[in-house]
């Protein structure tokens, strides 16, 4: 996977950074990496309110994390979603 996230939290960094001016740093996509919603969306290619609706209905078992009102994802969960729906043999 090629994505790329602000390190090391992307919601705490932008703010840091826009705060003292620094550019914005990227990092490679850790498999522990937490994304958010809209990075999760991005990366499993559908909109961000698609992505809600999948996890308010249960409709697939895409685990997440919340931290207070937060929903992030893993990277490695959102990795194996991907694994799990790809049909036939890639080489």
């Amino acid at each position: 996977m090629t994505t790329e996230v602000v390190a090391p939290f992307p919601f705490a960094a932008r703010d840091l950074h826009l705060e003292i001016g620094m550019p914005r740093k990227t990092v490679p996509l850790a498999q522990d990496a937490l994304l958010t919603t809209d990075q999760a969306a991005r990366i499993l290619g559908v909109a961000r309110n698609t992505l809600e609706n999948w996890r308010c209905q249960n409709a697939y078992p895409l685990a997440y994390v919340k931290i207070g009102r937060r929903v992030l994802y893993r990277a490695s969960d959102v990795d194996a979603f991907v694994r799990a729906r790809t049909v036939g043999a890639s080489e």
